[in-house]
């Protein structure tokens, strides 16, 4: 194996206003590969330490992604837009739900539909139970609803029908005893897995709310809105209690995830950015740009390293949580009119999914270089 030229990044200034990152190597010569403002105030030696804030952003912006991500399958199946994903617990299975009026299960040994649950209008969202036992699915409707599905039988268990709007998200706590959902009159409702019953109204977005994620644990819930809402909020779900709202977003918040620590919380956006927050305190602690378009997805690896999107540009991507950097930008349709409506860590933490509007299950493994 021949070894790789050695390259040596100079920071310099070039004129007209601009600091510029130099990549210097034999075989490349030398090559402005990133330029930011000078700025305004004298800069010392010390100052353009690659540690500073001047230089870190053109050193990230530099910095090629870590690794290359497999396909692994692109499961199909679905005769329209696959709008939801889930993995089972432990890797064995793959529940997805589409426009078809459809959520499949898929042998994720074969990459095979093993079993097709039919619905009478299209799956906007499914997620599933802490032990895998059950599939929780909702759509528009024009009598709103979520429906509870025994995930071994494939047969309907429960209809939870009380909703005064359509419902657009939903989540299960870790021990399984509470769904929420993210309901279009601005309120979230939280109900008894078991009976159905309701058990608590949140409300305080000024809008329709569009994402909910529990904390683990299940007494913090993480909400988004959009509309004009365009909030993140933190709340006690046992007290129905608002904790943080977070203003920074300047579109809709399309979804929310929390980290398996308990420590942080992930925002997508229709204003391109996924934003990284504190879940005690609701500070903001960076912002991940990167998408030509909404980021419609968002989802943590479990051990709290890395951050999956989904975006309406086709692409996923994935983030070093910690630092920000993007370390595998995947394109995950050809066709310039599909986009990705969702995305999914496995409990690997380097498997990835994603459902996309062409009818496809993609799912990659990522490899390091």
């Amino acid at each position: 194996m021949e070894p790789k030229p050695l390259s040596l990044l100079i920071l310099g200034c070039i004129g007209s206003g601009l600091i510029a990152l130099f990549d210097s190597s034999p075989a490349l010569g030398r090559q402005a590969v990133s330029t930011a403002p000078v700025p305004p105030a004298p800069v010392s030696p010390a100052t353009l330490s690659p540690t500073t804030a001047i230089a870190q952003p053109l050193l990230a912006q530099a910095r090629p992604p870590a690794g290359q991500a497999r396909l692994r399958y692109s499961l199909q199946g679905h005769n329209g837009g696959v709008n939801s994903i889930v993995f089972s617990p432990f890797n064995q299975f793959v529940i997805s739900g589409s426009v078809d009026r459809t959520i499949r299960i898929w042998d994720l040994k074969t990459g095979e539909a093993v079993q097709t649950l039919n619905n009478s209008l299209a799956v906007s969202a499914v997620t599933l139970s802490p032990n895998g036992n059950f599939i929780y699915s909702t759509g528009p409707a024009y009598k709103p609803s979520v429906k509870i599905w025994q995930r071994s039988t494939g047969q309907l268990k429960q209809v939870i029908n009380d909703f005064k709007a359509v419902v657009r998200a939903l989540d299960v706590s870790s021990d399984g005893n509470v769904l929420a959902t993210a309901v279009l009159d601005g309120n979230i409702e939280l109900w008894d897995t078991a009976t159905g019953d309701r058990l608590r109204t949140l409300t305080g977005h000024t809008d329709v709310v569009t994402a909910v994620a529990f904390a683990p644990g299940g007494r913090t819930l993480v909400s988004g809105g959009g509309g004009r809402d365009r909030t993140v909020r933190i709340w006690n779900a046992d007290k129905a209690t608002l904790l943080h709202t977070m203003t920074d977003h300047k579109d809709w918040v399309l979804d929310v995830a929390v980290s398996n620590n308990g420590r942080y919380v992930v925002s997508a956006s229709a204003d391109r950015t996924l934003k990284l927050w504190e879940l005690d305190s609701g500070k903001l602690i960076r912002t991940f740009s990167g998408h030509s378009n909404w980021a419609r997805s968002v989802a943590i690896s479990p051990d709290n390293d890395r951050i999956v999107s989904g975006s309406k540009d086709g692409t996923v991507k994935v983030w070093d949580l910690k630092t920000g950097a993007l370390l595998y930008d995947i394109k995950a349709t050809t066709k310039g009119i599909d986009e990705v409506r969702d995305v999914a860590f496995a409990s690997d933490n380097k498997t990835v999914m994603a459902g996309v509007t062409d009818g496809l299950v993609k799912i990659w493994t990522l490899e390091e270089r």
